[in-house]
């Protein structure tokens, strides 16, 4: 599928208009069988937006729009088969299903050719982390995550890099973070391809938590002067989200100075190594917020610092 429809990109206009009945009209497009519309649809059932969420409707919206051609789908429909949204995981049939995609698709191609080099879930049986701090524990994980995988996030994250934003306690508009002064991305559902699923598999298992009680990967990019200033990643007590226990650091890369993790109130400051991976609770044996895991990302001084992060609660972030 090469070219959108006009019905679909005047609906696509209308929804980020806010246009009253867009929605609607959109629903509409997917009956009729719109492949662009099954996908846009498909995702919203996804992620609850504009009416109930329902995964398995969500699979079966993306799975009609991917046998119509339409590419996001076709990619989608595989990455949610092994991980099993909306349907039973079954990750041989979306290894093959990639594979077959792979011979017309070259993003398709390039995941299957890497795909079989990716090595951090089977290194986390054989490895032991290093206790950076025993109470409360604090450990690294040295040279977890290859080159390769590191670089494949730093190349996944690239092309969406935006200012990290927050929204607005009293209008809920997004502004510029006063805390986080770095560049970002979330990986989506969507785009939570085989080798970023391998990634988080791998972080589950060196964390001893599921897969998906994960928020979205994120990838950051902290520029000379950028940092993330002190702060928790545990939520005060009473807010709604699901509590994030634990926090997962991964150095994408060791070419710039400065950029440290420090913890003020424990007195350590930590820099890894590229495929390193830094894990810290953030929640005391009492289940509340534990203030001493106030921690900062120094600034940086020369060079560009990569990190992935990973902030992981008790619960299912996806069904």
């Amino acid at each position: 599928m090469s070219e959108h429809s006009a019905a679909f990109l005047a609906a696509t206009k209308d929804l980020q208009d806010g246009v009253a009945g867009a929605a609607e009209a959109m629903e509409q497009l997917a009956r009729n069988g719109d492949g662009d519309a099954l996908m846009m649809v498909g995702e919203f059932r996804l992620r609850g937006l504009y009416g109930l969420k329902n995964l398995e409707r969500g699979f079966r919206m993306i799975t009609a729009a991917a046998e119509k051609g339409q590419i996001d789908a076709q990619r989608t429909r595989i990455y949610l088969t092994a991980m099993g949204v909306g349907r039973k995981a079954h990750p041989a049939l979306a290894r093959s299903l990639l594979a077959t995609l792979a011979k017309s698709d070259r993003f398709a191609a390039v995941q299957a050719g890497l795909l079989e080099h990716v090595t951090c879930v089977a290194k986390v049986a054989s490895m032991t982390p290093e206790v950076v701090c025993p109470d409360p524990k604090i450990v690294l994980w040295r040279g977890l995550f290859s080159d390769m995988e590191c670089k494949y996030l730093t190349n996944v994250g690239l092309p969406w890099m935006e200012r990290a934003m927050i929204a607005d306690s009293t209008t809920g508009q997004g502004i510029l973070d006063p805390v986080r002064v770095s560049d970002t991305t979330a990986v989506p559902l969507i785009s939570e391809d085989l080798i970023v699923q391998e990634i988080n598999r791998a972080i589950a298992l060196a964390t001893g938590t599921q897969a998906r009680w994960g928020e979205p990967l994120t990838v950051l990019r902290y520029r000379p002067g950028q940092q993330y200033h002190p702060h928790y990643d545990a939520y005060e007590e009473g807010w709604p989200e699901p509590q994030r226990t634990t926090t997962a650091l991964i150095w994408l890369n060791d070419a710039y100075e400065g950029g440290e993790t420090r913890f003020p109130e424990l007195g350590i400051t930590v820099r890894g190594a590229i495929g390193d991976m830094l894990v810290f609770p953030n929640l005391g044996a009492d289940g509340r917020r534990d203030d001493r895991m106030l921690h900062a990302g120094l600034p940086v001084t020369r060079g560009e610092k990569w990190l992935a992060s990973r902030w992981i609660t008790g619960v299912d972030m996806i069904g």
